[in-house]
């Protein structure tokens, strides 16, 4: 049995690094914008995260929790809106720099809305 932590750590690792690998294949080899390219790797980051979160196996006392779904739909409209501001601003910056700053600004605000969610329950 995987635990919720390493459960975690494997989803978001494999949604980034197809993230990633998606655009930098979309941007280097083909005439996609970095936008563009970005929504289409980011929804396939987003299949990838789903086929995974279905496959391995969750614990049993990690039902749905109230809360979780709207947090992870406002991270993914958080983390295509900086990377979409960042490369309108700074064309001339690799995406792949954006990318990241987009993934750790959605990483911290989930991190932090996780926290939020589990103080608001526990009071």
């Amino acid at each position: 049995m995987v635990n919720r932590s390493t459960r975690l750590l494997l989803i978001s690792t494999a949604s980034i690094i197809t993230d990633a690998v998606l655009l930098q294949v979309l941007t280097g080899n083909s005439a996609w914008s970095a936008p563009a390219a970005r929504l289409l790797s980011l929804c396939a980051a987003l299949a990838i995260a789903g086929l995974l979160s279905k496959c391995l196996p969750a614990p049993v006392q990690a039902g749905r929790r109230p809360g979780l779904l709207p947090l992870i739909v406002v991270s993914v409209v958080l983390n295509y809106g900086v990377f979409a501001i960042l490369s309108m601003r700074t064309p001339e910056i690799q995406p792949l720099v954006h990318l990241a700053a987009a993934w750790l600004g959605t990483l911290l605000f989930c991190l932090f809305g996780v926290w939020r969610i589990r103080r608001w329950r526990n009071d």
